[in-house]
């Protein structure tokens, strides 16, 4: 089958690989606001990758599908997690880490939370 020409249309390029440590399909659908709070995250092992340790957790911003939280240790993208805020007041959530930065002295870790699915 023959193509014409003139009626091929150029699209925009795929968009560029993402920088640092992070998924492809990291997409914020939720507006992030500052948070405040400190725990704990419990980073499971996954393929190898270091995993299956307690780090300390400080919450920088939150939305209804995920987090930002700094830490002292890399955490590998895609990594599950399950963070344990104590203050200002206790809650439990878990995710799986899409992003990791470079922040300052530490790292800046993106946590997309996992959805309940209702059977």
């Amino acid at each position: 089958m023959a193509h014409d020409e003139s009626k091929l249309r150029f699209v925009p390029a795929e968009p560029p690989e993402p920088t640092g440590d992070s998924l492809r399909f990291d997409r914020r659908r939720s507006m992030r606001s500052p948070a405040e709070g400190e725990g704990v995250a419990a980073c499971q092992s996954v393929g190898g990758m270091k995993g299956g340790r307690v780090v300390p957790i400080r919450v920088l911003d939150a939305s209804s599908g995920g987090a930002g939280l700094a830490t002292d240790d890399a955490i590998g993208v895609g990594t599950p997690m399950t963070i344990v805020i104590r203050t200002p007041s206790p809650r439990v959530r878990t995710g799986v880490v899409v992003r990791c930065e470079g922040l300052g002295r530490g790292y800046r870790v993106g946590l997309a939370f996992a959805t309940a699915r209702v059977a």
